[in-house]
């Protein structure tokens, strides 16, 4: 739980079916890490994805997750996450993952499918709001009964320039899946063999993600100082006129006018005060004073210090059954669940994709 201290305030919660011989759900709990990688925080198991079964699973991981005013939970549209996010994090704001609105819009509305995805990709990942409304009025020409279906789902639930900066630039729930496809093998497995596999998963993550922050030598991790070079060399083409010590109107080489203000950590494109890191505006700004530096308007969970302090947890090793239980863990009565056998016939073993999901196949060819 530590981890969560040096990661962004989003938590990303997700459900996934158990394959064993008993039913069951199991449900996690995910950060991210300034790579952008899985930081797994909590696991439960329980029989359904229910409302009860969130509420209990949110009510234990507040017990455990330090308190952060800023939190930011995303997940799908599942009643049960919504109605236990209102219960036990009442101070959290809520986002669903664009991936999952995106699935569910494709079937449902006439018009070429490809169309539809980019259109609505750009209008979820626009700084702007007059960007926003552009390609809003785009997916108005494509089918007009689609703007009507975003905003009653609520456009701050899910476009970036709506959701405020406690969002960053994460947009999807694509987090916990992935830590889900980790787990997929074990989901065929009975309960305690499910949680040794995760803990052993996670002891491994822990100790090859903090050696790779120690070998790193910038102020950023590799990915995001990367990104940083690469928005510094596309910077040297924008025309600078500067109003102020700290305000800035940024021009394009579209003709494009950007006000900055370093004091406030703004720019009229939006990136720079939602994702907490410089735009590409604000570098071409930055670059006219000799005292300024790009890492002093760069988010602090971005750097490599942060990354380094969220992996240096331990996950302890559990001995084998010799191993003597203490006295305050022997004593506690647990009684046995309520398990639901599968009905006859063989149990399915891959869950059937929505429309619109991407199902790897390999191309054959006759010889």
């Amino acid at each position: 739980m530590e981890a969560w201290n040096f990661c962004r305030s989003i938590l990303i919660v997700d459900g996934s079916f158990l394959k064993a011989y008993y039913k069951g759900t199991l449900l996690t709990a995910c950060a991210q890490d300034e790579n952008n990688q899985v930081v797994p925080l909590a696991f439960g198991i329980c029989d359904t994805e229910s409302k009860d079964s969130w509420v209990w699973f949110f009510s234990k991981l507040s017990e455990s997750l330090p308190f952060r005013e800023d939190m930011y939970i995303i997940s799908d549209k599942h009643k049960g996450i919504i109605s236990a996010t209102k219960r036990i994090f009442p101070h959290a704001m809520q986002g669903y993952c664009v991936e999952h609105l995106r699935r569910n819009m494709v079937p449902k509305f006439k018009g070429n499918a490809t169309h539809l995805c980019w259109k609505f990709k750009a209008a979820y990942k626009a700084g702007p709001i007059k960007e926003f409304e552009e390609y809003m009025t785009l997916l108005d020409s494509q089918d007009v009964r689609i703007r009507h279906c975003l905003e009653k789902i609520g456009t701050h639930k899910w476009a970036k320039c709506m959701s405020g900066p406690r969002r960053y630039d994460v947009m999807t729930s694509n987090c916990a899946e992935s830590m889900n496809n980790v787990d997929t093998s074990a989901m065929e497995y009975c309960i305690t063999n499910v949680i040794d596999f995760i803990r052993e998963t996670m002891q491994k993550w822990f100790v090859e993600r903090k050696e790779s922050a120690e070998k790193t030598k910038t102020i950023l991790t590799n990915k995001r100082e990367k990104h940083l070079v690469d928005l510094q060399s596309q910077s040297a083409k924008l025309k600078v006129k500067p109003t102020s010590y700290f305000e800035f109107e940024v021009v394009d080489r579209h003709c494009r006018s950007f006000v900055v203000d370093l004091q406030t950590r703004t720019c009229t494109c939006g990136e720079f005060q939602l994702n907490h890191f410089v735009c590409i505006h604000a570098i071409a700004a930055i670059g006219l004073r000799p005292r300024e530096y790009c890492y002093d308007y760069i988010s602090p969970y971005y750097t490599r210090d942060y990354c380094l302090s969220a992996w240096s947890g331990i996950m302890h090793p559990i001995c084998d059954r010799t191993w003597l239980v203490p006295c305050n863990i022997s004593t506690i009565q647990c009684k046995p669940p309520v398990c639901l056998k599968r009905p006859s016939g063989h149990p399915k073993k891959s869950r059937i994709p929505s429309f619109g999901k991407h199902r790897g196949r390999k191309r054959q060819k006759c010889s």
